[in-house]
């Protein structure tokens, strides 16, 4: 399946200052507004490092952009265009179907995706 949203990407700011409000999961709602407001500008003006040569291909097709020092960067329309048609709900599939749940906006689920659950520890620089 693939999206197309590249001419979304080409929309103005106002798009994003318009965006619909993110789901309070913590503090009042302008804290949660900042916080989305402010990773939204990191990721259109700091970008992702490490990138795939992959991934990095079909996300300048879709108008994102490699920075000077070799950043994958995201414009903020493109991610709201994004989250708008992703997917509101899904459900997360178990080895065992017991454990399936429903994964949607408003509820808060943990989930490992398979892998080990690794932890950074910042006074030792390591997981």
């Amino acid at each position: 399946m693939s999206i197309s949203v590249r001419g979304n990407a080409r929309r103005s700011k106002q798009r994003t200052r318009q965006a619909a409000q993110p789901a309070a999961c913590a503090g009042g709602t302008s804290e949660v507004t900042a916080i989305h407001r402010a990773a939204l500008e990191v990721l259109e003006t700091v970008g992702m490092a490490g990138a795939t040569p992959q991934v990095i291909d079909i996300a300048v097709k879709c108008g994102c952009t490699l920075n000077a020092d070799n950043r994958l960067c995201f414009p903020a329309a493109l991610v709201e265009d994004t989250i708008a048609v992703a997917a509101k709900r899904f459900t997360v599939h178990a080895r065992d179907p017991a454990f399936d749940f429903e994964a949607s906006n408003g509820a808060i689920n943990l989930c490992t995706g398979g892998a080990a659950v690794s932890v950074y520890e910042h006074e030792h620089n390591s997981y």
